[in-house]
């Protein structure tokens, strides 16, 4: 979700991709998006609501299309993967831009990638990162993971070159970040063991081409959880899980955020509810103009598969790790692994709803 434009992804076989805009008019939200809380209250005439813009859909045959999506910071682009490789298909990524007039947009598909080796293929999209003009796009293949990256330049899409991480990932697990200013690629490696894992943190002196590793972030409390399972990047600071990937265990997970310069860890937000709940399956770091103009980061984070599934959506100063709100979902909401946001708009994904996996998204004003 980026700049009023959101995208939401049913992926089941081939698979489509809703798009939504947002709209500041008086008309309710739609029926498949609702105001959970407000924090503070805002008056109703400044709550947004969304409309139904156009449904993406890949150009041939596409297995899991929308199972994994990314949206440029602008608003501009969205990037669809598709990295099922089965019945006789091969993995994709579709890149759409949109098109502006005087009297709507469109989206038109501009580009679809895919590696020139068939035999490399595997998962190809399983991870997606859009920052301002460069994509990251992660594929899988047993324990080997490369990221290929992209940047867009004058119209022209062009293959930057492969980021191979030096330790082990999990099998389709990893989480792959760009950060919006485009020097800065962040690679989560859980590993196989309960305990291990890091973050690796690729770089690039402003203007140059390439990425290369520049630094390795290691669980500084280790412990039963895969540190790395997922990750965000805000202009100062870094955000890493340290989750358990069976979602019915009984373990607690965590967040660790530290500084984007000196690598130093900034807070260690706690959930405030009993330890039979989950925590930081997807950290979503905000930052919003505050008062003289400086910025005041938010971590988000979602707490899914909690006690009697009182899920929650939870709120924390990110350099200092205070709870700044909680929004209970319900007890039959599942908050999943999908949170994102832009300003001080979040999103939250939810693909089971009561007894049924139908899906929904809610929105919140922060």
């Amino acid at each position: 979700m980026a700049n009023g434009v959101l995208a939401v992804g049913a992926f089941q076989d081939g698979g489509i991709v809703n798009v939504f805009e947002m709209t500041h008019d008086a008309r309710p939200p739609m029926s498949r998006s609702r105001l959970l809380a407000s924090l503070p209250p805002k008056a109703p005439e400044a709550l947004p609501s969304w409309r139904l813009a156009t449904t993406l859909l890949p150009d041939g045959d596409a297995r899991d299309f929308g199972r994994t999506l990314a949206i440029g910071p602008l608003g501009d682009r969205i990037v669809v993967g598709a990295p099922g490789n089965s019945r006789g298909t091969r993995s994709s990524v579709f890149v759409f831009e949109r098109c502006r007039s005087e009297s709507n947009s469109t989206w038109e598909l501009a580009w679809t990638l895919a590696p020139a080796d068939p035999s490399t293929d595997s998962f190809f999209g399983s991870s997606l990162s859009l920052g301002t003009n460069v994509l990251a796009v992660a594929s899988v293949r047993d324990d080997d993971l490369i990221v290929y990256m992209y940047e867009f330049a004058k119209g022209n899409l062009i293959q930057l070159g492969e980021l191979k991480p030096t330790q082990p990932v999990l099998h389709s697990d990893q989480d792959v970040v760009v950060a919006r200013d485009d020097e800065m690629v962040l690679v989560g490696a859980p590993a196989r063991q309960p305990g291990d894992g890091a973050v690796l943190i690729f770089a690039r002196q402003h203007g140059a081409a390439h990425f290369t590793e520049h630094a390795v972030l290691e669980n500084p409390k280790p412990s039963e959880l895969r540190f790395g399972a997922t990750l965000d990047i805000g202009p100062q600071l870094i955000a890493a899980s340290a989750v358990d990937f069976d979602v019915w265990r009984k373990d607690q997970g965590a967040v660790i955020v530290f500084g984007r310069d000196d690598l130093a860890v900034r807070s260690t937000p706690r959930i405030p509810q009993a330890p039979q709940d989950k925590f930081g399956f997807k950290p979503l770091l905000l930052s919003t103009p505050g008062q003289g103009g400086e910025k005041n980061d938010t971590l988000v984070v979602s707490a899914p598969v909690g006690t009697n599934h009182s899920d929650s959506v939870l709120f924390y100063g990110a350099n200092d790790g205070t709870l700044r709100g909680l929004i209970p979902l319900g007890s039959d909401v599942w908050a999943g692994p999908v949170v994102t946001g832009s300003g001080d708009l979040v999103v939250v994904g939810s693909p089971f709803d009561g007894l049924n996996w139908t899906g929904a998204v809610f929105t919140t004003n922060i």
